[in-house]
């Protein structure tokens, strides 16, 4: 499938693979955070700049709304908005296929009433260990209804910004929608979560 130009950010980058590390038996989920503009190439451009942790236990429907209208709401009046979701499944081999996950099909269906460009980002943890391999699996929604992949840019830019994080053990810092619920002082937005990477 043809989409838009995808870019990533190294912040929303690490943030997506340091919540599955720290989690690393369950699955997680949150919300990509970007902007849509023109491309470089006449067609549109969707820039990734931050994802916000939701879960890593079972996502009950009102929590859910919850987070999302948070989110939403942080974002009211700033340039970003919610462009997508991605999901990680503990269980790799259902990271190629939004169908494999039921929870994620659910939640597709509701994103895309939202917002019509809305991307579904699926990761292959497995194949983090291979530096040229692209692990993002990136899928928006067709014409006809189906989801079909989309290409997505991963610079080395991101791969070294991640890094970092794992060498350091960052990733045992950030705070999901969950935690947050759990004892309010976790901020799920992970403000100062990058304060002390140079």
């Amino acid at each position: 499938m043809k989409g838009p130009e995808i870019t990533i950010d190294d912040i929303a980058y690490a943030k997506i693979f340091m919540h599955a590390l720290k989690h690393s038996y369950d699955d997680v989920c949150g919300i990509l955070i970007g902007k849509y503009c023109d491309g470089d190439k006449g067609g549109k451009k969707c820039v990734i700049n931050n994802s916000v942790p939701l879960f890593h236990t079972h996502m009950l429907s009102p929590f859910l709304n919850l987070a999302f209208t948070l989110v939403e709401n942080h974002y009211k009046d700033k340039e970003e908005r919610i462009v997508g979701y991605y999901h990680i499944s503990a269980d790799d081999s259902k990271n190629v296929d939004i169908k494999k996950i039921k929870v994620c099909e659910l939640v597709s269906e509701k994103l895309v009433k939202n917002y019509e460009d809305a991307l579904i980002c699926l990761v292959q943890m497995s194949r983090m260990q291979f530096e040229e391999g692209n692990c993002v699996n990136m899928f928006m929604q067709e014409d006809s209804g189906q989801w079909g992949n989309v290409d997505v840019e991963i610079s080395l830019q991101n791969r070294e910004f991640l890094k970092k994080n794992i060498s350091n053990k960052g990733y045992l810092n950030i705070h999901d929608f969950d935690d947050h619920l759990n004892c309010i002082n976790y901020d799920f937005m992970n403000p100062n979560l990058f304060n002390n990477v140079s």
